[in-house]
């Protein structure tokens, strides 16, 4: 199935185009793919700014991608790593549940910070422990 906005073949049955991530019509037998030029072979070398179908708010009316080569995409903002780092360090719980949560998620992104929020989490248990034993003495 070529996509109609940048022209990028597609298996048959996919719901978004790999290439742009627009959403692709599920009946392809009602138009011609034969005869579709992609707007940069028709001159028009300025193509619209095609938004991620996850970027919006409403991810439960889309089809959920679970394509683990999709990595061009950030998934975990700097902001949102840095505050569960620091949110860790002084509440280790966070960053163990933060990290439980991600691994589960399809993104190499997401389970790559998950992984390092649960050993932060995990590390910082440890520390908390020692300091407050040599606390006590």
């Amino acid at each position: 199935m070529r996509c109609p906005t940048c022209g990028a073949e597609n298996p048959e049955g996919v719901q978004s185009c790999a290439q742009c991530h627009t959403s692709l019509p599920g009946d392809s037998s009602s138009r011609s793919n034969e005869n579709f030029t992609p707007a940069s072979a028709q001159g028009n070398s300025q193509q619209p700014e095609v938004p991620h179908p996850f970027d919006s708010g409403n991810e439960s009316s889309q089809a959920k991608n679970t394509d683990p080569s999709d990595t061009h995409v950030k998934r975990v903002s700097q902001g949102v790593n840095i505050g569960i780092i620091i949110g860790t360090i002084f509440f280790p719980v966070i960053g163990v549940a933060m990290g439980y949560t991600y691994l589960k998620k399809d993104h190499p992104d997401e389970r790559k910070a998950g992984r390092n929020w649960l050993i932060l989490g995990v590390v910082m248990f440890i520390v908390n422990i020692m300091l407050i034993s040599v606390l006590k003495r």
